[in-house]
């Protein structure tokens, strides 16, 4: 019989290992919020080589489409604004300020969830990006939609996903 994956206990992200493979010093950036978690692949994309004289493809290709998790940080805090996004936290306790820096920044880092069953999801080597999004409403809080899209590992042998019990 398979295994049923499902929930979020956490989900963890940090700087990718010095050879290339899963990082292994991950933290979680906040608490996700609900039914927020997704993981997601688009259609491959069929490539089709024809000649003039077939009305048929005489050769087919695919390549797979990109694999992207989305998730948002439902208690989102300075710290995790600073490392989604960069620039600085400036103050002292209590009175800590962050701006948000005029340029996106170029974040790469490995990404694991760890499900409330079943198997844990570790994307070696994200794109990841952040934006805000939500409202400043009793029903709705203010989160941050972070995306992380799998990218190729450095690391030989390793794949865009890993997946273990």
């Amino acid at each position: 019989m398979g295994t049923i994956t499902f929930g979020v206990s956490s989900i963890e992200m940090g700087a990718i290992g010095n050879d290339g493979g899963p990082g292994t010093v991950l933290e979680a950036l906040g608490k996700t919020n609900q039914n927020s978690c997704n993981l997601n692949q688009d259609e491959p994309t069929t490539t089709e080589f024809r000649s003039e004289e077939d009305d048929q493809p005489i050769y087919s290709t695919e390549t797979p489409g990109p694999i992207a998790l989305t998730y948002q940080i439902v208690d989102p805090d300075l710290d995790a604004m600073e490392k989604l996004f960069g620039g600085e936290i400036t103050g002292s306790a209590g009175s800590r300020v962050w701006n948000m820096p005029a340029s996106i920044i170029s974040l790469e880092q490995t990404v694991k969830v760890t499900p409330k069953e079943g198997l844990k999801l570790t994307i070696p080597r994200a794109k990841v990006v952040a934006r805000f999004t939500g409202e400043f409403t009793k029903a709705n809080p203010f989160v941050l939609e972070v995306t992380a899209t799998a990218l190729t590992p450095e690391k030989t042998g390793v794949g865009a996903l890993v997946w273990a019990e």
